[in-house]
């Protein structure tokens, strides 16, 4: 009876030893994969971007120049903290052909011009929603200093304002996205350049597609 059980514990030890033996080889060639960033996202990591957007004047009041639908583009870039937290630098630049008599009745003969630029440099903070996926929506809002000009003259007002919105992020790899914004932009505008006699106030609604890197 003995002899048997020495030989079943014989056996046991010897299985045991090799299910050790193996699972050490396995873990010398186990290869270990971070969670993707849309999952745990790094404490700190940097951001950069570009899009295209379409811009709706739903609201223009005041100014030489009334300007008509026009579009865009804006280059960024930032810090993100954790999930959650953003911090980005922006800036914009849209371009608009003017409304006929630019608007407000006054035959300017600059009216004429090719078209006309709205530039904007703005900081915003960014709050992402996590989801635990591939899909990421945000919000946005932040100041920003505007100032707009026409094609081949000096810049006509220079003044401030805010924008806020929100948008997609859709993760295409571990650094990259695409997506989607939508941003609602106010601007108040002083006239130096050219004497009307009144600020330039914007009400602005930027509609567009992004692009950024993550690092």
């Amino acid at each position: 009876m003995s002899t048997r059980f020495s030989k079943l514990l014989l056996v046991a030890v010897l299985v045991a030893s090799a299910l050790v033996a193996s699972n050490a080889e396995a873990r010398r060639y186990y290869v270990y994969y971070p969670e993707p960033p849309w999952i745990r996202a790094p404490f700190l990591r940097g951001t950069f971007g570009v899009s295209g957007f379409g811009t709706i004047v739903a609201n223009q009041r005041g100014g030489v120049e009334y300007l008509n639908h026009g579009g865009g583009f804006a280059i960024w870039g930032g810090l993100e903290l954790g999930q959650v937290v953003g911090f980005e630098a922006k800036y914009s630049a849209s371009f608009h052909n003017p409304v006929a008599n630019c608007g407000g009745g006054n035959n300017y003969a600059w009216c004429g011009a090719s078209f006309l630029l709205l530039e904007t440099i703005s900081l915003d903070l960014k709050l992402h929603i996590p989801t635990r996926s591939r899909v990421v929506p945000y919000f946005a809002v932040g100041p920003m200093a505007g100032w707009i000009g026409r094609s081949g003259y000096l810049t006509d007002a220079v003044g401030g304002g805010f924008e806020i919105g929100g948008g997609l992020d859709i993760w295409i790899s571990r650094h990259g996205t695409v997506g989607f914004e939508a941003l609602y932009r106010g601007l108040l505008m002083s006239d130096y350049a050219t004497n009307t006699g009144t600020n330039t106030y914007l009400s602005l609604v930027q509609l567009g597609g992004t692009i950024a890197a993550h690092f």
